[in-house]
């Protein structure tokens, strides 16, 4: 597929300003490309009907006759006619609304009758043209992945947003998938989140994953929650209440970080906004002093942005010891410690690994929502850390005896003894550079363990101003891991990987199997099997799976049975007539909506 054309798909309502952002980049993409844009008030059913338990519902002043009051429908017009072979418009018949967004979604698909990237474009997410050009080069580069995911500068304000990873507005499990490979046919299942019907060339779904994404400075700006009239909008549909007086309260404060949780009720964890001042972002969209948006196309392609960066020493702390009795010998000491530093001047350089929200929350330091620590990926872990540390600036990071990045030197708060005898225990006293205690014998025990560890290698620490005086005092003078460590990690990472998409292929060829024998036809033909049993025939053998199997042999297992299934004429048939019927569908589909228009 040298050109690989791209279909963006846009589903909106009240779109201004945000909505006239897009054109001008996409002016500027040098390769084909369609935009889908379906107008329109979507119902509360199916996708989003969750919000009706919260007393959602469609404020009749939003719409007027089913179509946008802010002059987005106007604006559209003129848009198809001055780009007709390029911008194509869905419109339910005045008067109506969509069947949810799932029906919006699937309006264009019949439409696109080209292999292409199938990019969920919102009214309010914001791309250059230079991203999206090296999206279409990582798919043109790797064409076995399937789809993109990707993190986003979530706004909450105009000139703040969401810089934590892992909680609101960043959950990796259903945040931001936004790109597809696409072939004709394939339709949405759900909106929220989005999900295709599986590829049928290509084999199982291997998507980007979001710290791809990420690296290659694909980090898109989202304006969700920036303007008054987005949230009086939120308010009402989705049932948030109160919302719009909520945000304006977040909007006058003047000292952050903020836990976002604190000013908008519906947000649940430990997620905190920050002006994009502190974090470096250049925003796409600004709003001058008489209120008009204006909009620029070249922001500088980067991984992350440069941050404002505090003076050193700028400390990560694993809150891993939260999480994890087995190593929750320095919880409560370590609570202490960090309440006495919030109003110590060190605590702006605090950073706390909040694992599955179970760090504590105090003012003044800065919590980092984050996944929770598996042992069975701990290279793949120590990569994340270190990508964590990189983009964060930070000079040591604290652990409590497990997880530790790869170059940035580390602090290990010594576990109890009874832990020294774990792998990753060890691996983590190992790549340490300096050691703390809470009593001198658990100093004798980690000599005793580790005899290449000296009394100059240990701090007796005992309340948070001797932690602070050992961190101002150490942190230039850490050295970094031996050479053989990063080695031995990214081996290991990359063993840890190909393991762990094994599991996730085999994962989608249970799936894919799971579908098979539940569909009717196969259901057809296992009653006529087991007529046939009763009468005495005896069936020829099936391949079987094993659920105990190694990795690799049950994947050859599952490919095997998929395939024999596949060779059964009851299956045959009952695929034939599924074509069949989703033919005339998706004929049907496109005939009526080309009716409307």
């Amino acid at each position: 597929m040298p050109e690989l054309p791209i279909h963006f798909l846009t589903i909106v309502l009240n779109g201004e300003p945000f909505i006239r952002y897009h054109i001008g980049a996409l002016s500027l993409l040098p390769f084909p490309w369609h935009w889908h844009v379906v107008e329109g008030v979507a119902a509360l059913r199916h996708d989003t009907a969750w919000s009706l338990s919260q007393g959602g519902s469609i404020p009749p002043e939003c719409h007027d006759r089913g179509l946008s009051t802010d002059g987005t429908s106007a604006y559209l017009d003129e848009l198809q006619r001055l780009f007709p072979d390029r911008v194509h418009i869905y419109r339910k018949p005045r008067g109506l609304f969509w069947d949810g967004k799932r029906e919006m979604v699937n309006a264009p698909l019949p439409q696109i009758r080209e292999q292409c990237l199938l990019w969920q474009l919102d009214a309010d997410e914001l791309w250059t043209p230079a991203q999206i050009i090296t999206m279409r080069e990582c798919f043109l580069a790797y064409p076995e992945r399937t789809a993109a995911q990707f993190w986003c500068w979530y706004f909450v304000g105009e000139h703040l947003v969401v810089s934590s990873r892992y909680g609101f507005s960043q959950q990796s499990w259903r945040e931001w998938h936004r790109v597809w490979r696409f072939w004709p046919g394939m339709v949405w299942l759900s909106h929220e989140p989005p999900q295709l019907t599986a590829p049928r060339h290509g084999g199982a779904a291997h998507p980007f994953t979001h710290e791809e994404m990420a690296a290659a400075g694909l980090i898109f700006q989202h304006y969700a929650l920036v303007t008054a009239e987005q949230l009086h909008f939120k308010e009402s549909y989705y049932g948030y209440r109160h919302a719009l007086s909520q945000w304006q309260r977040l909007q006058s404060q003047t000292v952050f970080p903020q836990y976002l949780g604190d000013y908008l009720a519906w947000v649940e964890d430990d997620t905190m906004v920050e002006p994009i001042a502190s974090l470096g972002i250049t925003p796409i969209a600004q709003r001058s002093g008489d209120g008009t948006w204006h909009f620029r196309t070249h922001v500088p392609l980067s991984a992350y942005p440069e941050a404002a960066i505090p003076q050193a020493p700028r400390v990560l702390i694993d809150g891993l010891c939260f999480a994890d009795p087995t190593f929750g010998r320095w919880a409560k000491r370590l609570e202490l410690f960090l309440r006495a530093w919030a109003e110590h001047p060190l605590g702006c350089h605090i950073l706390v690994l909040s694992r599955q929200q179970t760090a504590p929350r105090i003012p003044g330091i800065r919590l980092y929502s984050y996944v929770p620590y598996d042992p069975a990926v701990s290279a793949i872990a120590s990569h994340e850390l270190q990508n964590l540390c990189t983009t964060q600036h930070i000079d040591v990071f604290l652990t409590t005896g497990q997880a530790v990045p790869i170059t940035t030197p580390s602090i290990c708060l010594v576990p109890n003894p009874e832990t020294f005898s774990q792998e990753e225990t060890q691996l983590a006293i190992l790549h340490a550079s300096h050691y703390w205690i809470d009593s001198p014998e658990l100093g004798r025990a980690l000599q005793d363990a580790f005899p290449h560890i000296t009394e100059q290698d240990i701090s007796h620490v005992i309340d948070a101003n001797q932690g602070a005086a050992v961190l101002s005092d150490l942190v230039p003078h850490l050295h970094l891991p031996e050479p053989i460590w990063p080695e031995l990690r990214t081996v290991q990472a990359q063993l840890q990987e190909r393991i762990y998409r094994a599991h996730q292929m085999n994962a989608s060829l249970w799936e894919e199997l799971r579908r098979m024998e539940q569909s009717w036809g196969w259901r057809v033909r296992s009653l006529v099997v087991y007529g046939r049993r009763l009468l005495g025939v005896v069936p020829a053998d099936e391949p079987r799976v094993s659920p105990t199997a190694r990795p690799e042999r049950q994947w050859q297992q599952l490919n095997q049975r998929i395939a024999w299934i596949k060779t059964s004429k009851f299956w045959r048939l009952s695929q034939q007539l599924s074509q069949q019927w989703h033919r005339w569908f998706v004929s049907r589909l496109g005939t009526r909506n080309a009716d409307r228009r």
